[in-house]
């Protein structure tokens, strides 16, 4: 079994980079760890936004740069590289982008608020303020931190349409189209 997340391009950039150690989601899968995850880099929250004119460029990209590295923000960095230095495998929303296994899962309480070195390392390992986690946590009795290990970002992309979802739900159209909200059950059709 494995899992399809959907993570926002900032967020990808910190697990890209080994800064965020822990993906907190409002749930989790029903099989025990170790799973493999996939990384589903999602596609720009903004439209477009006009810098200097006539170019167009968005803010909330995910791309490879050619020296540097993952980064997000805006790619205005790449066309300071002349050649074939990148090409569309650059740009990395809206494509799976790599893959970790989930060694563990752990459930945060709100106990987690009155312990400050739990506190402390929750928020180092996820890349989030407690205010974040509070307010994502909402009235909900547990949060889940899934562990990143055996990260592995891809070279080269993936598209959506290398997966198919697993599950009795999908048996009509098994390929995935579109991305989950947050995450699904899925297959790679190469393995």
């Amino acid at each position: 079994m494995a899992v399809l997340l959907s993570v926002r391009p900032k967020w990808c950039e910190l697990i890209a980079n080994g800064k965020k150690t822990v993906e907190v989601r409002k749930t989790k899968p029903k099989a025990e760890p170790p799973f493999k995850c996939y990384i589903y880099c999602t596609k720009p929250s903004k439209k477009y936004q006009t810098i200097s004119g006539c170019m167009v460029l968005n803010d909330d990209e995910l791309y490879r740069h050619p020296t540097q590295g993952i980064k997000h923000g805006d790619s205005i960095e790449l066309m300071c590289f002349d050649g074939d230095e990148y090409s569309k495998d650059n740009f990395l929303n809206g494509k799976v982008i790599g893959e970790f296994i989930c060694a563990e899962t752990e459930c945060f309480t709100a106990d987690y608020r009155s312990d400050e070195k739990q506190t402390a390392r929750i928020t180092k390992q996820a890349c989030l303020r407690i205010a974040e986690l509070i307010d994502y946590q909402g009235e909900l009795p547990c949060l889940y931190g899934w562990h990143i290990s055996e990260l592995v970002i891809y070279d080269k992309p993936k598209e959506l349409s290398e997966f198919r979802h697993c599950g009795m739900n999908y048996h009509f159209n098994p390929i995935i189209n579109k991305p989950p909200q947050s995450w699904c059950y899925v297959q790679d059709l190469e393995e």
